[in-house]
């Protein structure tokens, strides 16, 4: 589903363009030829251009993440309507109407499904790894030195202790995270907690979680 909403939202921007742009022709000439139907009709290939644009703006934005279908939704219903209005005058607002549809659809699938997006985007691969602690962030539960054995994942529960990359850097931290953002909890409070807004949290690569520890020699 992913996919679909990045490629949907980058064709959504494209034929933006040619809605534009017949429409401005469409209106011009029966302007001039002083048809108010056409002039209505370009009015609302205007109006369906500018809603079939935002709607791909906010698909490509959203792709990763599973909000922002309702107002992908909203915005391709209104547009689909507009284009049903001049589709009398102005046959090719039928395709792109057809098409703002379509993603109004694929909308409401998101919406009603969101496992289904989830599973997509966050498939899980079991494997054992072994990693270090090397600092003392989250003594007492994992002291520094012990070994830990994670299973690799892309998918964690809130709450969970994980391996992660983020920015550039491998952190062993707990994770607690709703719709606007994830924490990056240490145990030890002389370390900082780091808070990532949902907007930039592919800044964070799961590698997997924590399963157990033992202590060792670093």
């Amino acid at each position: 589903m992913k996919i679909w909403k990045l490629v949907s939202g980058i064709i959504s921007v494209i034929l933006s363009l040619p809605i534009s742009l017949q429409s401005c022709a469409v209106g011009c000439a029966y302007t001039m030829g002083e048809y108010d139907a056409g002039t209505v009709s370009g009015f609302l290939g205007f109006i369906a251009a500018a809603l079939v644009f935002s709607s791909g703006v906010i698909s490509i934005a959203k792709y990763r993440l599973k909000n922002g279908n309702t107002a992908i939704l909203v915005l391709n219903i209104i547009a689909a309507l507009s284009c049903m209005g001049g589709v009398i005058e102005f046959h090719d607002l039928a395709i792109w109407g057809f098409w703002a549809l379509v993603c109004a659809v694929m909308a409401i699938v998101m919406k009603l499904n969101p496992q289904k997006f989830e599973s997509e985007t966050t498939k899980t691969i079991h494997e054992n790894k072994s990693f270090f602690m090397t600092d003392d962030s989250m003594e007492p539960v994992l002291p520094r030195g012990s070994q830990i054995n994670v299973l690799t994942t892309k998918t964690i529960e809130s709450g969970q202790i994980a391996v992660i990359n983020y920015n550039g850097q491998t952190l062993i931290r707990k994770i607690t995270y709703n719709n606007d953002f994830a924490n990056l909890e240490p145990i030890n409070t002389k370390y900082q907690n780091i808070r990532v807004l949902a907007n930039n949290i592919q800044s964070i690569e799961i590698i997997g979680v924590v399963t157990e520890a033992k202590q060792g020699v670093v």
